[in-house]
């Protein structure tokens, strides 16, 4: 699964060991360097972030705190 399915798909902290982090994270292992594991984690991260944006907006503070959690991770 590439990286744009997976953010569409909603795999981008779960399942913890195929998800879109977990790819980019083990990318950077094998190559410390790599720039588009660096740019795809970035991507994650800027998601979520969004995502928190949107659920606080709405109010659905429940929500936000979860992907607050998620962000963490990052």
């Amino acid at each position: 699964m590439d990286d744009s399915l997976m953010l569409v798909t909603n795999n981008i902290t779960r399942p913890r060991d195929k998800s879109a982090l977990a790819f980019y994270r083990s990318a950077l292992k094998l190559e410390p360097k790599n720039t588009a594991a660096r740019k795809g984690i970035q991507k994650v991260e800027t998601f979520l972030k969004s995502q928190f944006d949107k659920h606080r907006s709405a109010g659905n503070l429940t929500s936000a705190e979860s992907v607050m959690k998620n962000i963490e991770k990052v």
